[in-house]
């Protein structure tokens, strides 16, 4: 009897199994086809009701809701998150795959998300690989050889190349909005781009020549352009930490060369940063080049910090040297 009642057991399980099985394959049938139809005939990538845009990192949120005002923006890299290491979930997928417009940087910054956009791009949803642009342009100019940094927006110069680039692409997803109110939007977000390069060329002007180990190389930019020199990255490799003869080294070089700050950032881990700067006797200059989904504030913050603590530096060594 026993045995009877745990066979019936057995065969009722097997039978849920199998219905939640049938369930899961109309489902997954629904979405395939929905994916299918919605991509057929190479037709841009228009999903139901509201327009969706996709960002990789949240500094491209500012660029899409300037452009794209009456649509969805959503962004894959959480904030205070490096975009190196991230690993997409499922999640991440399933909002791809709703996606009528993609912006990212490309160029291997984003690791294991790039798979995923290129899918993306693959089903004729427009995409901007903002570094690819950037890249393209520096390359044919000559201005990349030998440089080239993929962080490019903490670059203002390189965000107007991007800038353009987004516009030929948005302005061809049905949705994103007026055409008219699109060309001044777009006038309009070139002019905020071009106020933040003035204001870091005057506010940096009188630290021309100013020294920086960095926590990692996401700043080389940034000094090229406004005339600052890095000495040293902390950790040249993202979430590689230096070994202790790789530390003794760069303090040396601190010490022979008189570095003027240590900057640090707050999506790795800035221990053996400041250790340095302690023991340099330099200040810290805690600055996020990623920011939580407002490119301007957090250029505007950057600046702040930068010059706050460049002044620090210059206090502790001559109080009258600037």
């Amino acid at each position: 009897m026993a045995q009877d009642q745990a066979k019936g057991r057995s065969v009722r399980l097997s039978t849920l199994q199998w219905s939640a099985l049938a369930v899961v394959a109309v489902l997954l049938g629904v979405g395939v086809a929905a994916i299918s139809q919605r991509s057929a005939d190479g037709q841009s990538w228009q999903s139901d009701g509201e327009v969706q845009v996709i960002v990789s990192i949240p500094p491209l949120r500012s660029f899409a809701e300037a452009l794209a005002p009456d649509a969805e923006v959503v962004v894959m890299v959480p904030a205070g998150v490096s975009p190196h290491g991230y690993e997409p979930r499922p999640s991440d997928m399933a909002t791809l795959a709703r996606a009528d417009a993609v912006l990212a940087i490309g160029r291997g910054l984003e690791g294991r998300l790039l798979p995923a956009v290129d899918r993306a791009e693959a089903r004729s949803v427009p995409t901007v690989r903002v570094g690819e642009q950037v890249w393209s342009t520096e390359t044919d100019s000559g201005s990349a050889v030998g440089r080239w940094d993929a962080h490019v927006w903490l670059d203002p110069g390189a965000m107007l190349i991007a800038v353009d680039a987004m516009v030929e692409t948005l302005r061809s997803v049905p949705g994103v909005g007026d055409q008219a109110r699109f060309e001044a939007d777009a006038a309009a977000l070139r002019a905020r781009v071009v106020a933040i390069d003035a204001a870091y060329r005057d506010r940096l002007a009188p630290w021309a020549g100013s020294t920086l180990v960095v926590q990692h190389g996401a700043w080389s930019r940034i000094a090229e352009r406004y005339g600052l020199v890095i000495t040293d990255k902390v950790t040249p490799v993202p979430h590689a930490e230096p070994t202790p003869s790789d530390v003794a080294d760069i303090l040396r070089r601190m010490r022979a060369e008189g570095v003027d700050a240590v900057v640090t950032e707050p999506q790795l881990n800035a221990a053996t940063a400041e250790r340095l700067a302690e023991l340099a006797g330099v200040p810290v200059i805690r600055l996020d080049p990623l920011g939580r989904g407002d490119w301007f504030a957090m250029m505007n913050d950057n600046l702040d910090r930068l010059v706050a603590g460049l002044a620090s530096g210059a206090e502790r060594t001559d109080p009258a040297s600037r």
